[in-house]
C-alpha cells in the first residue's frame, strides 16, 4: 500500500479508534483485501527458507566459577570503534571479577588485529572463528561460561565506568535472575538523549528491554539457551523464552549502557531483505522450543500476540501483500495450534487475539499498522 494511504489512515485511527460508529467506517473503507494463498507457510518458504534454528542449548556452565561476571562481545568489522569499547570494560570501577569473552566473527577490517591487543589481559578471551554472524558469535561466547552472571555488549557500544559494580551488586543484594539499567544514544563523543525506562525496583513487573544488552543475567538463565543461528530478530528470545520464565527481575536507575548510533543500520540498510520473513519463522521454532522449557504458559501467549505485530509489521516493509496475508494466517495457525482455548489479558493483545480469532484480516492490520 501507498505511504502516504498508510499515513493519513494512521491519523485518523489514532484519532477515532474508540468511537465505535467511527471506526466502523474507516475499517469498511481501508483498502486492503485478502490475497488468494494456498498453504501459507509454503508461500513464506519461497521468499526466506525456514532455518529451524533452534534455541535450545546445554552450555557448560561451572558450578564454581572463577568470575562473577562473564562478558560476551560478538566482534565484527567494528575496527574503528573496538578500542572505544574494549577500554570501557577494562577500566571498570569495580570490586568484583569479571571475565571478557571478545568473538571475532570473521572480520576483514583489523578487528581481530585489536583484540590480540587485549590478550595481555588475564581475564581477556579471545575466540576466532569464520563469519556465521551475530547470533553465532555471542552462542561461542555462552559456550562455556565461568561467572556466576552474564552480560553482553555490542562492540560498537560502551559500559558506564561503573556498570558492573550496580548492575552485579544489586542482582547480589536481590538474589536476581535479571538486573536492568538505564541507557544512552550517543554519536562520536556527544550525548543524544539518555533514556530513562527505569527507577530503582526490587522486584519488576513491568517488561524488560528485548535486546540483550544493558542488563546482567544469572548464568543458570543462559544453561539451556542459544541464540537463534543464521536469522534476523535473533533478541526475539528475551520476550518469548526468558521473560516468560518465572524469574526475578530488578532494575536500577542508573545510566550503565552507552549505544552508539550509526548511519548504517538493519533497519535503514535492509529494507526490502528476505530476511524479515525470519521474524515469523523465529517466532514459530520459539514456540515449539519453549514446550522443553519451564515458561508460563499466560506470559508466553501475551508474548505471543505481542510478536505477531512485531512480525508482521517487519515483514510488510517488504511490500508483498501475499507475503502480509500469509503471515497472518500462518499466524493464526500458531495462535490455534499452542494456545487453543486461551484468552489474552492485556488490552492491545486482546485486539490481537480478537482479529485472529474472528479471521477478521483488515482489523488485524488495522490494529497492527497504527493502533497497538
Amino acid at each position: 500500500m501507498r505511504k502516504d494511504i498508510l499515513n493519513i489512515f494512521a491519523k485518523l485511527t489514532r484519532k477515532i479508534h474508540l468511537n465505535a460508529v467511527s471506526y466502523s467506517l474507516l475499517k469498511a473503507s481501508f483498502p486492503i483485501h485478502p490475497e488468494k494463498l494456498g498453504e501459507p507457510e509454503a508461500y513464506l518458504e519461497t521468499i526466506r527458507p525456514d532455518l529451524h534454528s533452534s534455541c535450545i542449548a546445554e552450555n557448560n556452565v561451572h558450578n564454581k566459577p572463577d568470575y562473577d561476571l562473564q562478558i560476551v562481545i560478538p566482534v565484527y568489522n567494528v575496527g574503528q570503534w573496538l578500542h572505544e569499547c574494549l577500554d570501557s570494560l577494562i577500566l571498570q570501577k569495580t570490586h568484583y571479577t569479571y571475565r571478557i569473552v571478545a568473538t571475532n566473527d570473521g572480520s576483514t577490517d583489523n578487528s581481530l588485529a585489536i583484540l590480540r591487543e587485549y590478550e595481555k589481559y588475564p581475564n581477556v578471551t579471545i575466540i576466532d572463528q569464520p563469519n556465521g554472524g551475530i547470533s553465532a558469535a555471542r552462542n561461542a561466547g555462552l559456550n562455556d561460561i565461568n561467572a556466576r552472571y552474564i552480560m553482553f555488549i555490542d562492540s560498537d557500544d560502551k559500559l558506564a565506568v561503573d556498570a558492573v559494580e550496580l548492575l552485579v551488586s544489586k542482582a547480589d543484594e536481590l538474589n536476581a535472575d535479571i538486573v536492568e539499567g538505564n541507557y544512552t544514544f550517543f554519536q562520536d563523543q556527544q550525548i543524544l538523549a539518555e533514556v530513562k525506562n527505569h527507577e530503582d525496583c526490587d522486584e519488576f513487573a513491568g517488561e524488560l528491554g528485548g535486546v540483550p544488552w544493558g542488563k546482567v543475567y544469572k548464568a543458570s538463565v543462559w544453561h539451556r539457551l542459544q541464540y537463534p543461528q543464521g536469522c534476523f530478530y535473533e533478541d526475539t528470545i528475551n520476550r518469548m523464552l526468558i521473560y516468560t520464565q518465572l524469574l526475578h527481575k530488578a532494575t536500577i536507575s542508573n545510566v550503565i549502557y552507552y549505544y552508539r548510533k550509526t548511519s548504517s543500520g538493519f533497519t535503514r540498510g535492509n529494507n526490502k531483505n528476505p530476511k524479515r520473513v525470519d521474524a515469523y519463522w523465529v517466532l514459530k521454532q520459539m514456540l515449539a522450543d519453549s514446550e522443553s522449557l519451564d515458561v508460563s504458559k499466560e506470559k508466553l501467549y501475551e508474548a505471543f500476540l505481542k510478536q505477531c505485530h512485531f512480525a508482521t509489521l517487519r515483514i510488510a516493509i517488504l511490500d508483498d501483500n501475499k507475503a502480509n496475508y500469509a503471515v497472518y494466517k500462518a499466524l493464526h495457525q500458531l495462535r490455534n495450534q499452542y494456545f487453543g482455548a486461551m484468552h489474552a489479558q492485556g488490552e492491545k493483545e486482546k485486539r490481537i487475539e480478537s482479529a485472529l480469532l474472528n479471521d477478521d484480516y483488515k482489523e488485524y492490520l488495522l490494529y497492527c499498522f497504527f493502533l497497538f
